[in-house]
């Protein structure tokens, strides 16, 4: 069971993924039925609080994307393929929509089946591409679940190059593959996460 979390309250909280990304993710999950020879997936939506559907994570991985972009719907089976791997490596993949309206978000979400999504709001979109420094889509970030307030957070902001070497995770949280690929926040972008 989930509880719900007032997006109001995140500043009391003191939880920056609240601030982050609001108070609920949408849990985008498939179903398969059989009914005789014909095999149909379902797509089953509901929603958890933050705090509840990043319990127990070591990471997030953000994919950065939109309906628009024909090199997002090339890169998205890579990343909900990618998906078990990161589960056994407790990293959350997250789906953050860059769609221009509610009926693009949509279209994207049947894209990313098997992957959560984060709920479609621009503000907060525009504000993690500015804070992460995102020029381009698709783009693929990891962050650190837990300490993300430590002087030096683990970010890496060009996890998309490396999943395409890495694609079964073998030298994950990659991290170590080269110095410059695991760029630390600086104190502005804490500042600006955590609203002091």
């Amino acid at each position: 069971m989930s509880t719900k979390v007032n997006p109001n309250d995140a500043t009391k909280t003191n939880d920056w993924r609240l601030k982050l990304f609001g108070d609920e993710l949408r849990m985008n999950t498939m179903t398969k039925m059989k009914r005789g020879d014909i095999e149909q997936a379902l797509q089953e939506v509901s929603f958890a609080s933050i705090p509840d559907a990043f319990d127990g994570y070591e990471y997030l991985a953000l994919f950065f994307g939109a309906n628009y972009c024909p090199f997002c719907k090339e890169f998205a089976p890579t990343v909900v393929a990618a998906a078990p791997a990161f589960a056994a490596k407790k990293t959350k993949v997250i789906f953050v929509s860059n769609d221009r309206d509610d009926l693009n978000y949509e279209e994207s979400c049947k894209k990313v089946q098997g992957i959560d999504v984060m709920g479609y709001d621009l503000s907060k979109t525009a504000q993690m591409r500015d804070l992460f420094g995102l020029k381009t889509i698709p783009a693929l970030i990891i962050l650190q679940n837990k300490n993300f307030e430590k002087d030096e957070p683990f970010v890496v902001s060009n996890a998309r190059e490396i999943l395409e070497l890495d694609p079964n995770l073998k030298r994950f949280p990659w991290g170590s593959i080269e110095k410059r690929q695991a760029a630390p926040l600086t104190a502005w972008n804490r500042l600006f996460i955590h609203g002091i």
